[in-house]
């Protein structure tokens, strides 16, 4: 039945079994996701529209960063 219709496609075969067994485990590295929030901030800018859960979700990804970074000598 999950090689029928919409649901054939690529990812529901790579993550249906593991969501099958409950695990959720990340794929997709923070990096890239930070760099998509800041897209997405951008656009919403250039069209005048607000989006200020994302924008306060990127600053806690930016601040916890930060503190992660050991000062240099």
């Amino acid at each position: 039945m999950q090689d029928l219709g919409a649901i054939s496609n690529g990812m529901f075969k790579l993550k249906g079994p593991t969501m099958l067994q409950n695990s959720y485990s990340p794929a997709f590295p923070l990096k890239h996701q930070q760099k998509d929030m800041r897209l997405a901030l951008a656009l919403g800018d250039e069209n005048a529209v607000s989006m200020p859960i994302a924008a306060a979700a990127n600053e806690v990804k930016l601040f916890f960063s930060f503190c992660g970074k050991k000062k240099k000598k």
